[in-house]
């Protein structure tokens, strides 16, 4: 797998996971897990890639194992 289709994967199971828990890209910037929307924003869009430090939060604050996000 080419790293672009694999990053493309991951971000776009990073929305399904997010829409599917009825979460906007603003509420993933709350709690304990806290994202700025702005970054959720700039992966789900395709203008950045996820640092290993955002997965680990944007998968805490979703709930789901870090390595559920990579299982792509």
């Amino acid at each position: 797998m080419r790293y672009d289709e694999f990053t493309k994967r991951i971000r776009v199971k990073i929305k399904r996971l997010r829409l599917e828990r009825g979460l906007t890209q603003e509420d993933m910037d709350e709690g304990e897990y806290a994202i700025s929307y702005r970054t959720i924003q700039d992966i789900e869009g395709g203008k950045a890639d996820p640092l290993l430090k955002s997965l680990y939060k944007i998968a805490g604050r979703l709930k789901v194992q870090p390595t559920e996000l990579l299982d792509v």
